[in-house]
């Protein structure tokens, strides 16, 4: 995504910020990010959400618990 957005923009600087929800909102809303990357599905209703990315969720187990065949 960023290489797209690198070629079609070459003058743009981009700063990359990690953090939770609860870190990145308040951050957005201060207007100290521009856009903001999250996995969850709460998002406020003044701001626009657009799907970048569609993933399935997975559990991970040892192959040995009780339930890793089911």
């Amino acid at each position: 995504m960023l290489n797209g957005l690198r070629a079609s923009h070459p003058e743009l600087t981009v700063d990359i910020s990690v953090g939770a929800d609860d870190d990145l909102l308040p951050a957005l809303d201060a207007g100290r990010l521009d856009v903001a990357s999250l996995y969850g599905r709460f998002s406020p209703a003044d701001l626009r959400r657009e799907v970048a990315h569609e993933t399935e969720v997975m559990a991970l187990l040892p192959a040995d618990h009780p339930l890793a065949d089911e």
